[in-house]
């Protein structure tokens, strides 16, 4: 899951959370909630995340899923995506509504 990735770059940052927190301006307890797994991340909480470890946000999603590299087709694929978004809990489909938008902006 992303929040393993998201997990891995803080302690591979030589950061402590509460310096994260700080440098981020999202508070150490979001951070720890949001790891945990007992609350999700707004896109915006995840840009500032993402600048203060100073990686782009694509990193936290990258290793999951289809080799994209290899994909043939990509309209196939997202419609594939699209299709299992119908069971799907609607917090989750929120995030891929924010990073659809901020990508075809």
């Amino acid at each position: 899951m992303w929040q393993n990735t998201l997990e891995k770059h803080i302690r591979l940052s030589d950061k402590t959370q509460e310096e994260i927190a700080f440098e981020s301006g999202v508070s150490q307890g979001t951070i720890s909630n949001i790891i945990n797994l007992r609350k999700s991340a707004s896109i915006e909480t995840l840009e500032k995340l993402c600048r203060t470890l100073q990686i782009p946000m694509s990193e936290l999603f990258l290793h999951y899923g289809a080799n994209y590299d290899r994909v043939k087709s990509p309209k196939k694929e997202l419609q594939k995506i699209i299709e299992q978004a119908d069971d799907r809990h609607d917090e989750e489909l929120k995030i891929l509504l924010q990073i659809a938008s901020r990508i075809l902006r």
